[in-house]
């Protein structure tokens, strides 16, 4: 496809065009001369993620990176299969980087239905290509569009073809240029119809170049085709269930095996994940009334979980009943395994772990004092640095801790820090490299960081850390470890917002600095469906987004605090 009209293709060569020379029964039946002016297309400058595809032995398309390993492109560029040495270039300031094309993903939709244009449908394909490539700071995102309206406003489209091949003026291909073309009537739910121009011969490079819409700025189809009579531009439309397969290539990944599932055999009020042996992993728990059925299970490289018989703990001759929202498992004692824990208003009843899924009975009942404590004020952290995780109970005038014992007790809470509630997202995390778990708040512009100073205490100055421009950022952020540094490093802030992951790491004094942004866009509302957690033991969180068909996965990488 052409992005600069009257002189050259004006969207995407005929189908086989970017892998066909000048001559092919592609080529319009023009004649090139060489005093024909350049008529639109603007040489693109910008930070961008798209690049030149290099197809042996002389072909051009162009692509854009959904992921640093992932071009999307179309599929006709490598319809019989990706040669050997096929390799993307792409432009990074004045520094060209070089990957090669591994393999490639091609949509099972595809179908040849005509010997007019446009000949495919569904002519999308996503390469996978090592080493990674960077994208820019700066550049335009890769968004797709999951809806299925047909777009009406205009679109800007990106592509590498050459100016003038053979004879006259010296070719450009894998220049990038940028034009804007209005859609015309004749769309289909496969293809997008622009208002072309004339070309004087079609070239070949920018099939595969990705078109935005001047509205949603948003990918809605890549150049695929033109039509030499009527100067129809053809794209292959991206949008819908298309959208949702070319995310699922670009973030496949194959470090999960298969899937397992374990019934209860009764059915729980509750159920929660629990550390109660030496093993290396964890327990799932159901909480009845009557008891607690767990389930442990084992796992080896490339099949799935393997379940262990159940094994059930009677709770009839406990005086209350751990049946509740409020129940959780948390080391109270510090000796590494979970404890049940349940805090009312009135007390906190605590049933020590013991080791091989057993428990330590009687449990243990801690007095409040009163009945003002309410559960929805309650949290636990080792703010002490001693034994297992304290009390800590919070309202909008202050916080109380209640040291805990090795024995499953705790001491009565005392005031530790008084305020006027900052709003926010208040949590327990090691921020700073001193003993003891510290309090961060989660503001809306701002980190407050409260340090943890020995025996329950609090510091009542806080730490101030500036977040980026804009406001609400404590809808989207927590703290986690991301810049791979030693098991209990202090925490960093860590906030997916829209397409983008951002991060202020930890100066190791409770303050968070400069921002460093991941793009891990593709679909939407990753920050209403992902989480980060460690999945490969490096001590650093990796991103994981979730829908309603696939996991994807962004593990994290250098530079300190980024995605891959």
């Amino acid at each position: 496809m052409t992005l600069r009209p009257l002189l050259i293709l004006t969207i995407a060569a005929l189908v086989a065009a970017c892998v066909d020379p000048p001559g092919s029964r592609d080529e319009p039946p023009f004649t090139t001369t060489t005093d024909d002016p350049l008529i639109g297309g603007t040489k693109l400058s910008d930070p961008t993620r798209v690049v030149v595809i290099n197809i042996p032995p002389a072909g051009t398309c162009t692509g854009i990176m959904l992921t640093e390993t992932s071009i999307l492109t179309a599929f006709h560029c490598i319809k019989t299969g990706v040669p050997p040495l096929t390799t993307v270039t792409h432009a990074v300031g004045p520094i060209i980087e070089t990957s090669t094309v591994l393999t490639a993903d091609l949509d099972p939709l595809r179908l040849f239905v005509s010997t007019v244009e446009p000949q495919w449908e569904h002519d999308i394909a996503v390469l996978h290509v090592d080493p990674p490539l960077t994208i820019p700071v700066g550049a335009r995102d890769a968004l797709l569009d999951e809806g299925t309206a047909t777009p009406t406003d205009p679109v800007e489209c990106v592509g590498g073809g050459s100016v003038v091949p053979g004879s006259g003026p010296a070719s450009t291909t894998g220049t990038l240029y940028s034009l804007t073309f209005p859609i015309t009537t004749g769309s289909t739910s496969k293809h997008l119809f622009l208002k072309g121009f004339p070309a004087k011969t079609s070239q070949p490079g920018d099939s595969g170049g990705p078109c935005w819409s001047t509205t949603s700025h948003r990918i809605v189809g890549i150049m695929q085709a033109y039509d030499t009579s009527t100067y129809v531009n053809f794209l292959a439309r991206t949008d819908g269930a298309t959208a949702v397969w070319i995310s699922a290539q670009a973030f496949k990944t194959d470090m999960f095996d298969a899937s397992s599932s374990q019934t209860f055999a009764t059915t729980p009020a509750q159920w929660r994940i629990a550390k109660l042996d030496s093993g290396t992993g964890k327990q799932i728990v159901g909480i009845t009334s009557g008891g607690l059925e767990i389930y442990g299970g084992s796992h080896s490289p490339g099949a799935p979980i393997t379940f262990s018989p159940k094994t059930t703990v009677s709770l009839t001759a406990v005086p209350f009943s751990f049946a509740s929202p409020d129940a959780r498992f948390t080391d109270v004692t510090g000796d590494g395994l979970t404890d049940l824990v349940m805090p009312t208003a009135s007390e906190i009843d605590v049933l020590p772990a013991a080791g091989g899924l057993a428990f330590t009975f009687p449990a243990k009942r801690n007095s409040l004092g009163s009945s003002t404590w309410l559960p929805d004020g309650a949290r636990f952290a080792n703010v002490d640095g001693l034994f297992g995780k304290d009390y800590v109970w919070m309202d909008t005038t202050g916080v109380w801790v209640g040291v805990a014992s090795s024995l499953g007790s705790f001491g009565a809470p005392t005031k530790q820090l008084s305020w006027t509630f900052p709003g926010g997202s208040p949590d327990f995390v090691q921020l700073d490299p001193t003993p003891g778990i510290d309090l961060g708040i989660l503001g809306s512009t701002e980190v407050l960081t409260y340090s943890a100073l020995g025996l329950g205490a609090l510091s009542s100055v806080p730490v101030h850390s500036p977040l980026p421009p804009g406001d609400s950022w404590e809808l989207y952020s927590g703290f986690l470890s991301v810049d791979h540094k030693v098991p209990n490093d202090p925490f960093d802030w860590v906030a997916v917002r829209g397409p983008s992951l951002v991060t202020q790491l930890n100066n190791l004094a409770g303050k968070f600095v400069t921002p460093n942004t991941t793009p891990v866009e593709v679909a939407s509302g990753w920050d209403a469906n992902s989480t980060m957690i460690d999945l490969n033991n490096d001590n650093s969180a990796d991103w994981i987004g979730i829908d309603d068909k696939y996991i994807y996965v962004k593990p994290a990488s250098a530079p300190a605090g980024s995605a891959a």
